[in-house]
């Protein structure tokens, strides 16, 4: 995917798979549903619900590979976040950062187990979507420019999403209802995805330079490292759990106990 918004499959070999073409500017991972839906949003302001085509799902165990190179996936439904803007007041701006103006998104989505997608948009609205594209409900975050680019982390056992925005730090929302279950306010902005280890300890990272890591449950503060440069990347966790994270000068560094 890139810059013209066109979502190819490729497979392990290399070959083109199939194509769909979406709106321009694709910035995000797309997510994919446990049907076979992929889900991508765009900079148009539009999240795409994508079918691929049907000859790639139906072909037959050990037949010879099929050339879908110029096969199109099937857009099921397209979401607008500007028709769902919330309450609270937009902020917009023309110039940088791409997608100041508030109408897409640039984070990844989540998909729940009953196949709910859970994204965060430029406005500062984070969304739960039903697989069918209606609308479960929204939240809304502090307003900022280019407001919500991670990507939310969902706890284990289903009942939490976690995420950062540009305004207001860190966020815990009732997956069922949307409702704010903590906030943990940083100083600076967050796109660093956070990233959830096995004892439920939330990891994350700001663009003034520090790492964080959180409780889960109630969002109490663990630690706080200054690495001194701002840091956009997922913090890696490592199995002994330790974790790994770049910052924008081109470190990368190892985090561990002590």
């Amino acid at each position: 995917m890139g810059g013209q918004g066109r979502l190819s499959a490729i497979a392990p070999d290399g070959r083109v798979q199939w194509t769909a073409q979406t709106g321009p500017t694709l910035k995000s991972s797309p997510a994919l549903g446990r049907d076979g839906t992929v889900y991508v949003p765009s900079m148009n302001g539009k999240l795409y619900a994508i079918v691929p085509p049907v000859d790639q799902e139906t072909e037959s165990a050990g037949a010879p590979p099929v050339d879908l190179a110029n096969e199109m996936g099937t857009i099921r439904w397209t979401f607008r976040f500007a028709e769902f803007p919330g309450k609270g007041k937009p902020v917009t701006s023309h110039s940088p950062p791409a997608g100041a103006d508030g109408i897409g998104s640039g984070a990844s989505p989540t998909i729940g187990p009953d196949g709910t997608i859970y994204i965060g948009a430029n406005n500062s609205n984070f969304y739960a979507i039903g697989p069918d594209g209606h609308l479960e409900w929204l939240f809304e975050a502090q307003r900022e420019i280019a407001g919500i680019w991670t990507t939310a982390a969902l706890s284990a056992d289903n009942s939490t999403l976690y995420f950062g925005a540009n305004k207001g730090g860190i966020y815990a929302l009732n997956r069922i209802d949307g409702s704010l279950r903590w906030q943990y306010p940083i100083v600076g902005s967050v796109y660093s995805s956070p990233a959830l280890d096995a004892t439920d300890t939330l990891y994350t990272a700001s663009t003034v330079g520090h790492v964080f890591a959180l409780e889960g449950a109630t969002g109490r503060l663990i630690f706080d490292y200054d690495a001194r440069a701002p840091i956009w990347t997922v913090p890696a966790i490592r199995p002994d759990g330790s974790l790994v994270i770049a910052d924008r000068l081109g470190r990368v560094m190892l985090l561990g106990e002590g």
